[in-house]
């Protein structure tokens, strides 16, 4: 299979370049048309809806959506909403400038909007964070 990385950050990226094969390229997911880099059956979005502004989420959902094919697994990963809070209030200079609590039940009304049903749900790390699994055309 073919793996394409997206991320804003360039150093992620030449590190992604440096370490992994596939393509990466630094794109912003929430502004740009995404049409060029084709369709994907799977994506992947690991501790990626956190860092993404509640107010930019719609848009970064219907940008991805563009990209997706009738038939796809989209797999994502976040903290859970009270452990963002405890980090918050305990060690607050390991956050990012944009860490966001993700509503698990907001991803999915978002995901049905473009056909996603959810599939599995996980906690992972004792609780820190979940795992879900949307599928579409399955």
């Amino acid at each position: 299979f073919d793996v394409t990385g997206l991320d804003l950050s360039q150093g992620n990226i030449a590190y992604a370049k440096a370490h992994f094969k596939g393509r990466y390229e630094v794109r912003n997911v929430v502004e740009e048309d995404l049409t060029d880099l084709g369709s994907f059956g799977v994506v992947v979005l690991c501790d990626t809806l956190e860092h993404v502004r509640v107010a930019d989420r719609a848009k970064f959902l219907k940008n991805l959506s563009h990209v997706t094919e009738n038939r796809c697994v989209l797999l994502a990963s976040f903290p859970d909403g009270d452990y963002l809070d405890f980090i918050r209030s305990s060690r607050p200079e390991t956050l990012q400038p944009v860490d966001e609590h993700v509503s698990r039940y907001w991803l999915r009304e978002a995901l049905s909007t473009y056909g996603f049903k959810l599939a599995q749900t996980n906690i992972y790390d004792g609780g820190q964070g979940w795992c879900v699994k949307y599928t579409r055309g399955f």
